[in-house]
């Protein structure tokens, strides 16, 4: 029994794979030592910019908002090289890209308009970070302005996750904007009571009661 053509057969097989398998290899650890260095390479640039932006003094919600948006472009940028080392050309890619942010824009629409509000809410600023506020139905303190959502945390520490296109579309309460405001509460008193020297007493404790304003007089 001859095995010559079957050797023949292997021999013609091996010899053509093995570049391929080479170079596909080759590739791959490429793919993976330029996602592994991009995503080390992106943290550091992100933290650089956010520190640079905290010493300029630049509000920390536009700080935290630019560095959002950053960290998905170049997180993008990131996957376009890894795919050009496997030779996935840029404008075929790009083609996809538009293709693939039609379909996402119609199934998700939901998710842009919060998009769209977000960049509202950080360019009009009508609150920021630390702020407490009343909007899309929640109230409490501004914990962070995100892409799409913001985090609310209530007065009970619930944190809430609220949409951008809710609270901007909703009426928004700062409470923090104004340096005072008034606070109403009722006092019961008996029947008996002289009212007049109740507000009396009432007025004179109130003025010793600290961040309480004699002007208006309470």
């Amino acid at each position: 029994m001859s095995f010559a053509p079957e050797l023949s057969f292997v021999d013609n097989l091996v010899d053509k794979s093995l570049p391929v398998a080479v170079d596909l290899g080759t590739r791959i650890l490429g793919a993976l030592a330029l996602w592994i260095g991009g995503r080390f390479a992106i943290r550091v640039i992100t933290r650089s910019v956010q520190a640079r932006l905290l010493r300029r003094h630049i509000e920390p919600t536009l700080a935290r908002y630019i560095d959002s948006i950053l960290g998905v472009v170049l997180k993008l940028v990131l996957v376009i090289l890894v795919l050009g080392v496997f030779g996935v050309q840029t404008t075929t890619f790009a083609g996809l890209l538009a293709a693939a942010g039609i379909a996402i824009g119609m199934a998700w629409s939901g998710l842009l308009a919060n998009f769209a509000a977000g960049v509202f809410l950080v360019v009009l600023r009508p609150f920021k970070v630390g702020d407490m506020i009343t909007g899309g139905g929640v109230t409490g303190v501004v914990e962070e302005i995100a892409l799409f959502v913001t985090t609310i945390n209530t007065a009970d520490n619930i944190r809430t996750i609220v949409g951008n296109s809710k609270i901007l579309n909703d009426s928004i309460q700062n409470y923090s904007a104004n340096p005072y405001r008034r606070v109403d509460l009722i006092a019961q008193l008996a029947h008996t009571v002289d009212v007049d020297d109740a507000i009396r007493r009432l007025r004179t404790r109130l003025a010793t009661i600290p961040n309480v304003l004699l002007d208006p007089a309470p």
